[in-house]
């Protein structure tokens, strides 16, 4: 397969996408701030190829080790955009999971002004740092938003920033890259993108053109979710494809409508429990659908019908199925990520309007016995 488009970010899906797009890359300068997954083992491709590619090309680089899985905290952006500025980088390029490409973004926009005045909800950045994102994951399609999330201490959320000047300027999507990760990690990932593609649709600013990217990555998912559920399938290259695929266009409808309330319900379970954030997804969904069934008929029509899935109750048996066992929640970490997901801004940007006692609801199936 091969997909090459600018939506406003450049990307290209394609095996070997470094090695046959190289010059991209040439043209944004003679010196990167390479800000890579610190657990990125040496001999991984993507961590060899962009290694050869600056090589080659005579860029040179300065790397900022990201160690952070979750999402970078505000201390870790400011140390990279003072690298960076001290560096005097021409670009960046972020390799690696979610967070590090966020990382990228972020000190690719931190860069660019004084720190002692740094705000990423700035937009009035002269030059920014041209950002690249290679990702290592078939996540959430964090390569192509203009989207950050940030970690504070003491808050039970993550802190969203949304700044056009944060979306990539080249995403090159490599499924060869994402080979590496276990099956638990891959099924992790694509009900993430899943559950971000319905988040799109159920977003308050949704439009014509988010609704169908976010249309289209159901679609992409539906057709994965029979080889994923089957534990005799070989996740090959081909099925890597397909993932980065329904990433890319759950990150792009995300780019267009924004995050709502599915990443306020998903994200405190990840506080409370061992669950990855794309588990977390799988865990609100139904409820949240039940709601839409009740409340937003025509919305709720739409998912499942792009899903292809007939009734709730055979959505939640495939998700359950796909995200395993977990760990029961105690009704005080229940209280707690209700908590949590009401006092986050996202809870409001969304089609459903939901009391505490509702939020709570969310949560209910997965108290322990």
């Amino acid at each position: 397969m091969l997909l090459d488009y600018e939506l406003p970010t450049h990307v290209i899906l394609q095996k070997d996408a470094l090695a046959e797009h190289a010059q991209l890359i040439a043209a944004m300068g003679q010196h990167a701030m390479l800000v890579m997954d610190a657990g990125l083992d040496d001999a991984h491709p993507a961590k060899q190829e962009i290694l050869f590619c600056l090589d080659f090309n005579d860029i040179e680089r300065t790397i900022y080790l990201h160690t952070r899985k979750v999402a970078p905290g505000i201390a870790n952006l400011e140390a990279g955009a003072a690298l960076a500025r001290e560096s005097q980088v021409d670009f960046v390029i972020a390799v690696g999971c979610d967070a590090t490409l966020e990382a990228g973004k972020g000190i690719a926009l931190l860069a660019a002004q004084s720190i002692d005045n740094a705000t990423l909800l700035q937009t009035d950045i002269a030059r920014p740092l041209p950002i690249v994102c290679i990702p290592t994951e078939p996540g959430s399609g964090t390569e192509v938003t203009p989207e950050i999330h940030v970690a504070q201490s003491g808050l039970d959320r993550l802190t969203l920033v949304r700044n056009p000047l944060a979306s990539p300027k080249l995403s090159l999507l490599d499924p060869r890259y994402t080979l590496h990760m276990p099956r638990n990690i891959v099924v992790s990932n694509y009900i993430k993108s899943l559950g971000r593609a319905v988040e799109a649709v159920t977003s308050e600013k949704a439009n014509p053109i988010s609704d169908a990217i976010a249309i289209a990555a159901l679609g992409t998912a539906s057709e994965l979710a029979d080889k994923l559920n089957d534990p005799e399938t070989d996740i090959d290259e081909d099925i890597h494809e397909q993932l980065m695929l329904a990433a890319n266009q759950a990150g792009l409808a995300i780019a267009a409508s924004g995050a709502n309330l599915m990443e306020a319900l998903a994200s405190p379970l990840t506080y409370v429990s061992p669950v990855h954030l794309g588990q977390a997804y799988g865990l609100i969904l139904p409820p949240v659908l039940s709601y839409l069934i009740e409340r937003a008929p025509l919305v709720s029509d739409v998912i499942m019908q792009s899903l292809y899935v007939n009734t709730l109750e055979d959505l939640e048996d495939c998700l359950w199925n796909l995200i395993g066992e977990i760990t029961p929640i105690t009704p005080d970490d229940l209280e707690r990520c209700a908590n949590a997901a009401a006092a986050n801004p996202l809870i409001k940007n969304g089609v459903l309007s939901l009391e505490f006692k509702e939020i709570a609801s969310c949560y209910a199936h997965l108290l322990a016995e």
